[in-house]
């Protein structure tokens, strides 16, 4: 897939972390989920989204 700016390749990446998220946040009280973006040479791009939980009662 290509994407025109930066600004399409950060709203493509939100979209794919909340995607997952959706499916695998139930699973447990931390996760972290990371991806990358890559050009045809190298990594252009890093996204993490860290989900916590704590029971208080």
């Amino acid at each position: 897939m290509e994407l025109a700016s930066r600004a399409d390749v950060l709203r493509e990446m939100a979209r794919i972390l909340v995607d997952i998220a959706r499916d695998e946040l139930p699973a447990g009280e931390r996760t972290i989920i990371s991806l990358k973006v890559r050009s045809e040479e190298r990594p252009i791009a890093v996204a993490s989204l860290a989900f916590s939980n704590e029971w208080l009662a």
